[in-house]
């Protein structure tokens, strides 16, 4: 089961960073994680947490292979060389 966001129902969710105050939720195998577009941090299972882990980083790849993609196809003006 994937995790969602709870006010935006995405799914696109990246790790949070730990706060002191999140140690007690660590005790009780709750990790924090925040939603990539509403920008909402709650917590989910740290059995959950590879998954979420995983797919961010999946998404992070996907992003720059079709950025890199992009500028191969479009690779913008050439700037003329100026001759002597």
């Amino acid at each position: 089961m994937t995790a969602y966001c709870h006010a935006c129902g995405s799914r696109n969710l990246r790790p949070s960073r730990l706060q002191l105050k999140d140690l007690v939720y660590l005790l009780i195998l709750r990790y924090p994680v925040r939603c990539r577009y509403c920008r909402k941090r709650f917590f989910v299972s740290v059995f959950s947490i590879g998954t979420i882990r995983r797919e961010a980083e999946a998404r992070v790849h996907r992003e720059e292979y079709e950025e890199q993609r992009s500028r191969a196809a479009n690779p913008g003006p050439q700037t003329p060389k100026s001759q002597p």
